[in-house]
């Protein structure tokens, strides 16, 4: 049976007559009434009752209106389900992510993506930028979330707006711990712990000054070890904000001047094929942020 026929069926029944149905459906009324009939054939029984200028169903007309709603909700679900299969994506997504509250931005979107596509699990690493890259490169991550530099020629970037304060992380009972801002020579007195990629880009030195001026203690690439070394009282942590070290119990006193940390950048892999669901998660994130630059 044509599911056509039974729409017809339910225009015709919901109007009552078979003149304004079949304007609705933009078919001619003696079409119409002839598919009315041929359906009353194969059903075996009359289903309208027909007048001069209206029609009315009969006993078995109202069952049989029953049946081709409940038929025609179930061929809409089907449909609908099947069109979703089709753009159903499941798989895993590897993404390589420096610490930051910049990620919250992406976090947001990982969220919304996986409310959408519950079958994608995102396997998420916290490196420092350049092992992001390395990785990204070797294909070992499917994108890389960092700060930059990022290099044109191995990878396609979205810029993502970041907002990073550098400050100096004290204990309570630290002598600068009282100041409202400290300026780099202000740090030179004392241990110092630092980022690691700042030594290696040279970065350190734009920031506070020449490195053989301070008392490098160490250098880190994640801060989690490097909280509990700070409270050995190994020194001072020079790194971006963020309110869950106050929490901890430190002082966060930000430089002055300082520098802040403006542009994010998602990145991925030149000429890198991607899986289905990795090609649609970059489709999110560059529709995310489209007025951000993208090369």
């Amino acid at each position: 049976m044509d599911t056509r026929i039974l729409e017809y069926f339910l225009t015709a029944a919901q109007e009552g007559n078979f003149t304004r149905a079949a304007e609705i459906l933009r078919v001619s009324q003696p079409s119409l009434s002839r598919q009315i009939m041929q359906l009353e054939e194969e059903i075996g029984c009359p289903l309208f009752i027909r007048g001069s200028k209206s029609v009315q169903l009969t006993a078995e007309g109202f069952l049989f209106k029953n049946r081709a709603e409940e038929i025609l909700s179930l061929v809409q679900k089907t449909r609908k389900e099947l069109l979703n299969e089709k753009d159903y994506i499941r798989g895993d997504i590897y993404l390589g992510t420096m610490e930051g509250g910049a990620f919250r931005s992406l976090a947001d979107l990982i969220v919304r993506f996986r409310a959408r596509y519950p079958g994608v699990c995102f396997h998420i690493a916290s490196e420092q930028s350049a092992v992001i890259s390395h990785q990204v490169e070797q294909g070992l991550f499917d994108f890389g979330f960092l700060l930059g530099p990022v290099s044109g020629e191995k990878f396609h970037s979205v810029t993502i707006p970041a907002s990073e304060r550098w400050g100096i992380l004290l204990l309570p009972d630290h002598p600068l711990a009282g100041r409202d801002s400290l300026a780099p020579s202000d740090l030179q007195p004392y241990p110092l712990i630092v980022p690691e990629r700042l030594l290696k880009s040279g970065s350190l030195a734009s920031l506070l000054g020449r490195p053989k001026d301070f008392q490098i203690a160490a250098a880190y690439n994640l801060i989690s070890n490097i909280l509990i070394l700070a409270e050995a009282g190994a020194g001072a942590v020079l790194c971006l904000y963020r309110k869950q070290y106050t929490e901890k119990g430190f002082r966060f006193i930000p430089l002055s001047p300082g520098r802040l940390e403006e542009q994010a950048f998602f990145i991925w892999k030149k000429g890198h094929t991607l899986s289905q669901a990795s090609d649609r998660f970059l489709k999110e994130v560059c529709d995310s942020f489209s007025e951000s630059h993208q090369s």
